[in-house]
C-alpha cells in the first residue's frame, strides 16, 4: 500500500457526531451528510493525525478481531474514499493538536 506510512487527519471543516456506533459527518455548508458504519466510524474517530495508515489498520484489526488482510483491504479502501471526498488528508508527519 503506497500510503501505509502517511498520517491520516480528519478535515477540521467537517462537523460530526456519533449516534450509537455510527458517525454522521456534515460538510461545512451543510449540503452533504455522510453516515458511516461501525468500522468507518472507528477509522474516522482515530484519524486525528497521530496514526499512520498502517497503525489505523492494526487498530481496526485488533478492535474488530478480523484478519490483517481483511482489515487492510477494507480500511485502505475506506480511507481512499474519504480522501476522494475531502473528508481526510494525508500528511508525512504527525499532526499535533
Amino acid at each position: 500500500m503506497i500510503y501505509s506510512e502517511k498520517y491520516v487527519v480528519r478535515n477540521k471543516d467537517m462537523i460530526w457526531r456519533m449516534v450509537g456506533d455510527e458517525a454522521f459527518i456534515i460538510d461545512k455548508d451543510g449540503t452533504k451528510i455522510h453516515q458511516l458504519n461501525r468500522v468507518g466510524s472507528e477509522i474516522w474517530k482515530i484519524s486525528e493525525g497521530n496514526l499512520t495508515v498502517s497503525q489505523i489498520i492494526e487498530n481496526i484489526c485488533a478492535y474488530f478481531e478480523i484478519t490483517a488482510e481483511e482489515a487492510e483491504k477494507d480500511s485502505a479502501q475506506f480511507i481512499e474514499q474519504m480522501l476522494a471526498q475531502g473528508l481526510v488528508a494525508l500528511t508525512d508527519t504527525p499532526v499535533t493538536a
